[in-house]
Parts: structure tokens; sequence; C-alpha cells
């Protein structure tokens, strides 16, 4: 073997191994932008959650000042209605003492 086969071969295998190295650093750059990629998605889906999230809190929020205003409202009315029941009651117990 000549030596420039010999240089033709050592220079075939060192392209050999660059290649490889090269291919195996792009798979890992592939790899890395595919996780950053899930990252982001990730992220994105992570503050669109969030804004329903404090969305339906805000609004559960409203629905209970609601119910304790309604419940505030028929809580009087019914005091008043027992206010008039009694009446009613007295009333009628006047009533069927008078009658003979």
């Amino acid at each position: 073997m000549t030596t420039d086969r010999i240089i033709e071969v050592l220079l075939a295998i060192l392209s050999l191994i660059v290649g490889l190295y090269a291919y195996r650093l792009s798979s890992k750059a592939t790899e890395a932008q595919g996780k950053a990629a899930q990252v982001a998605v990730d992220a994105g889906a992570y503050e669109r959650a969030k804004e329903i999230w404090e969305s339906s809190i805000d609004n559960l929020r409203e629905d209970l000042a609601s119910c304790r205003s309604e419940l505030k409202v028929t809580q009087e009315k019914m005091a008043k209605l027992n206010d008039r029941l009694s009446d009613v009651q007295s009333e009628l117990f006047r009533i069927k003492y008078q009658l003979p």
C-alpha cells in the first residue's frame, strides 16, 4: 500500500467519524428542539388553562354574591311572612273565641 493510499483511507475514516459525529449532534439538536417545542406548547396550554380557571372562579364569585343577595332578600320576605302569619293566627284565634 502506498502512502497516498494510506492517507486516502485515513481521510475517509476521518470523514466518516466527522460525519457520524455531525449526525449525532444533529439528532440531539432535533430532539432538543422537539422538547423545547413541547415545553412551549405546554406553557401555552398552562396559560390558557389558568385564564379559564381564573375566569371560572370570577364567575363563581359573582354567582355566590348574587346568591347571597337573593338569600338576604328571601330571608327578609320570610320574616315579613312569618309576622303576617302570626297576625293572621292571632286574628283567627280572636274570631274563634268571639263565636258563640
